[in-house]
């Protein structure tokens, strides 16, 4: 039983060790981890430090490019009500000068087609569609 002991000690002496190793392993790491995050820390401390003036002038010209939409905005506003208003006031004011001329039109019309001669009567015209839809010929037949 003693050799068995012995065996048994070898092993716990090599998993000791293999622990040991384990935590140096380990405690390297993280020593290194700490290293990095550190200079990872210092380097994104001077990039927003080199970015701030962009970011300010971004800033900048993201305020001036709203005010610049706002006024924009304002302006358009401004050109639809003065639009709206023109059309009013032209047609509160061209309706009459539009009727006036309309009704001139209509008159010069009724002149200029006169030619000189007198406007047929209704008895006439009705007289003449007869004749031209062949009244004439079927009046004159015997079988009637």
């Amino acid at each position: 039983m003693p050799a068995d002991l012995g065996t048994t000690n070898l092993w716990l002496a090599i998993i000791a060790v293999a622990n040991v190793i384990t935590l140096l392993a380990l405690a390297v790491a993280a020593f290194v981890v700490i290293r990095l995050t550190k200079k990872a820390g210092a380097v994104v401390d001077k990039v927003e430090q080199q970015a701030a003036p962009v970011i300010a002038r971004a800033n900048a010209i993201v305020l001036e490019a709203q005010h610049v939409v706002d006024d924009a905005k304002h302006m358009v506003a401004k050109v639809k009500h003065a639009n709206d208003a023109v059309r009013q006031t032209a047609r509160r004011q061209l309706w009459p000068v539009l009727g006036v001329m309309r009704g001139v039109s209509a008159i010069a019309s009724t002149l200029t087609q006169s030619n000189g001669r007198p406007r047929p009567t209704a008895d006439e015209l009705a007289r003449e569609r007869f004749m031209n839809e062949g009244g004439g010929s079927h009046a004159r037949e015997r079988n009637l």
